[in-house]
């Protein structure tokens, strides 16, 4: 009896010790956690002032973080430019008037309204290597002998 009361006291130590120490480890998962998010909520603050800083930038700011300036236009340049190349690759066209990503076949853009195949009649006059499909109305290159969006025959 005396051997199963030291096993019941021994069970019973470990099984505190046990919830003990599963409370210490689930409070500091909690407090890491809400590090994290803090942090985050921290990053999210700075980048708001960093983008209001930017949208109202006076010229004693622009002289004092000029570089960094510059390098955030060249880098929304850059974006600008990577995410045309990508709506091109994936077959998708953008939106001159608000930049939104549009389907090929797509009559006008469904977040402005604006005509997209207005839109590629004025490329098609800027630019000489560009001609406009007969069929569908869509800028095509000046070399096809079929249109890539609806398969006409091009002259």
């Amino acid at each position: 009896m005396d051997f199963l009361n030291k096993t019941k006291g021994t069970l019973l130590n470990a099984g505190k010790n046990f919830s003990q120490k599963a409370s210490s480890a689930s409070g500091l998962v909690a407090l890491n956690m809400r590090i994290h998010e803090e942090e985050k909520n921290l990053n999210e603050a700075f980048l708001e002032l960093g983008k209001l800083c930017y949208e109202q930038q006076t010229v004693e700011m622009r002289s004092f973080c000029a570089a960094q300036l510059d390098k955030i236009q060249n880098l929304l340049v850059q974006i600008d430019k990577d995410k045309k190349e990508l709506a091109v690759c994936k077959g998708m066209r953008i939106c001159p008037n608000c930049g939104s990503e549009q389907q090929p076949e797509s009559m006008c853009c469904t977040m402005c309204g604006m005509n997209m195949n207005e839109v590629e009649r004025m490329v098609a006059d800027q630019c000489n290597t560009v001609i406009v499909c007969p069929e569908c109305g869509k800028a095509i290159d000046e070399n096809s002998k079929f249109c890539s969006y609806c398969g006409a025959k091009c002259n």
